[in-house]
């Protein structure tokens, strides 16, 4: 590492940082948009059969995660 007599690594690169400033954003804008449409019926009804460990994917089986059982430890006994 050589010796700099500034505070931070990437001090007088301003004209790099100006230059990452006005780059377009490569996402489309459609992609920025945060509120998708879900019913809440239906997210309930999935949640509630993870929970359980029933449903179409895995019929009786327990939920991925601490094995099912009881709930995870917090570490302390």
């Amino acid at each position: 590492m050589d010796r700099k007599d500034t505070i931070a690594f990437n001090a007088g690169e301003a004209v790099q940082a100006n230059i990452v400033t006005h780059v377009t954003d490569p996402w489309p804008a459609h992609a920025r948009n945060k509120d998708i449409a879900f019913s809440g019926e239906r997210l309930a009804r999935a949640t509630r059969r993870y929970e359980l460990g029933s449903g179409a994917a895995g019929a009786g089986q327990a939920p991925a995660g601490n094995g099912g059982g009881a709930p995870a430890s917090s570490g302390t006994p």
